[in-house]
């Protein structure tokens, strides 16, 4: 298994670990985490090119590399824009949350 999907699955776990011990701040990080660390996977193994690209255009600081995912994805994932939008907006709601705990429904 990869390094990120590891990571991945060890934050997936830790979430539910601090959740049930009620430590709500870093369990929404761990969260997120487990989502970016499986998505930047998924992109590396299935969307090379486009992951790669997606990459060399945010070289010298510029940009997002977390929205780049983000929006990498939801594109990815389905050809329903409705669909894209509604996972883009679940996922920037999640990565807000981590600022904003108890902003989210768990």
């Amino acid at each position: 298994m990869s390094f990120l999907l590891d990571k991945s699955k060890q934050n997936k776990e830790a979430f539910f670990y601090l959740m049930d011990k009620s430590v709500n701040a870093a369990a929404v990080h761990c969260c997120y985490y487990s989502c970016v660390q499986k998505i930047i996977y998924i992109l590396e193994e299935w969307y090379t090119e486009e992951y790669e690209a997606g990459i060399a255009s945010l070289k010298g600081g510029k940009g997002n590399m977390h929205k780049m995912y983000i929006d990498l994805i939801s594109e990815k994932v389905s050809k329903n824009k409705s669909e894209q939008r509604s996972l883009r907006r679940k996922l920037i709601e999640l990565k807000s949350a981590r600022l904003e705990v108890g902003t989210i429904k768990m």
